[in-house]
């Protein structure tokens, strides 16, 4: 309970999508990128395992995207992508992303497939597809125990 009063900070990593590409990250794991939709999540299999699978249907009705690493249609790693106001719990704020970016979070990757490159191969995906949507810039962000930063990241 005492992290929980911690003082914690908000750490912004911002991916300008206007430059040069993303270098390559490949999965160590053979695993399919899939973004999944309210339509999509109601006949995906193998869903019981995700914790705060409660929350999905709130979030599809805002207009989320749910961007998903699967192997053989289980969900190994995941990210939720919104260009609509978020709360972020942990640290008890909204984020507001600007009309032309969009913010990733609440990202996850099951313990026993951790080190296998998963979710940079995913972020990775992500990014590209938001620069294919003619978006200039991608948000995301995590608490730390450090002071607060703005960095501009890449894969």
């Amino acid at each position: 309970m005492g992290w929980l009063l911690a003082d914690k900070t908000l750490c912004l990593f911002e991916v300008d999508l206007k430059g040069a590409a993303t270098p390559a990250c490949a999965a160590r794991l053979a695993v399919e990128p899939r973004m999944l939709d309210a339509a999509t999540w109601a006949v995906q299999r193998s869903t019981s395992h995700i914790p705060d699978r409660h929350f999905f249907p709130a979030r599809f009705a805002r207009g989320e995207q749910f961007w998903t690493a699967q192997q053989a249609d289980k969900i190994l790693s995941y990210c939720w992508v919104t260009q609509e106001p978020v709360e972020i719990g942990e640290i008890r704020c909204i984020m507001h992303p600007r009309g032309d970016e969009v913010y990733l979070y609440d990202a996850f990757t099951f313990a026993e497939y951790r080190g296998q490159n998963l979710y940079p191969a995913l972020l990775q995906r992500i990014l590209d597809f938001s620069r294919e949507q003619g978006l200039p810039d991608v948000a995301s962000c995590g608490c730390s125990w450090l002071s607060w930063t703005r960095a501009h990241h890449a894969c």
